[in-house]
């Protein structure tokens, strides 16, 4: 798994162009959407690799014209440990559970924007159980309280099922963004804890920051398009 470099070089053209790769068909933008949204890590750099993009950067040249030419939903995900970019799309949806792939193959699968597997990316998240996290983040409520549990492979890739107690605390200043209510999620149980963020517009979550495992640690979720 790899970081590739031309992310910010291609994002940059596009925005200067108005599209990503044309808009004669929707051929050019996913062969565009897949050239972008390359590898997330690289677990090990040998030979050193360039410093991966600024999320910042990136962000900034997402302009309205660079998104509408996305072919589907598009998200903007940063691994946090290695500070990797990915502009996965959408490649499945099983009801609510939408699933995205980067080009190197690896997936994420979220469930209404909750984190609920990983593939490829090695130490991976099997699958969590997100029923009552969803109720709690989506209902808003200061105190709530709930059981997550997850599963991930370990160094000796054995599956390993934890559970967590977890609560809920909501900011509704408008600190992340005009009309956006934040949902901070602290999850503690054996040895382990982490806390996780969840930015709602509506029912939607739109941003997050959420704990894969303990190898991983965070990514950063954004919604490009819908």
């Amino acid at each position: 798994m790899r970081v590739v470099p031309p992310i910010t070089a291609l994002l940059g053209l596009a925005a200067c162009s108005g599209v990503i790769g044309g808009a004669d068909d929707a051929d050019d933008g996913r062969s565009a959407l897949r050239t972008v949204g390359t590898a997330l890590i690289g677990a090990v750099a040998s030979p050193p690799r360039p410093a991966p993009p600024d999320p910042d950067v990136v962000r900034a040249q997402l302009t309205p014209e660079v998104v509408a030419a996305l072919p589907g939903p598009t998200l903007l995900v940063v691994l946090e440990r290695v500070g990797a970019i990915s502009l996965p799309g959408q490649v499945a949806r099983n009801g609510d559970v939408a699933t995205f792939e980067t080009e190197d193959a690896i997936t994420l699968s979220l469930r209404q924007g909750l984190l609920v597997a990983t593939r490829g990316l090695g130490f991976d998240l099997m699958s969590a159980d997100v029923d009552e996290p969803l109720a709690a983040i989506l209902s808003r409520a200061d105190g709530a309280t709930a059981t997550r549990s997850q599963t991930y492979l370990d160094a000796e890739n054995r599956a390993v099922r934890r559970s967590f107690a977890c609560g809920y605390r909501t900011a509704r200043s408008g600190a992340a963004g005009p009309g956006i209510v934040r949902v901070h999620e602290t999850c503690r149980g054996r040895g382990l804890a982490f806390e996780n963020r969840y930015d709602l517009r509506g029912t939607r979550i739109v941003a997050s920051r959420q704990w894969i495992g303990p190898f991983h640690g965070h990514l950063e979720i954004e919604q490009v398009r819908f």
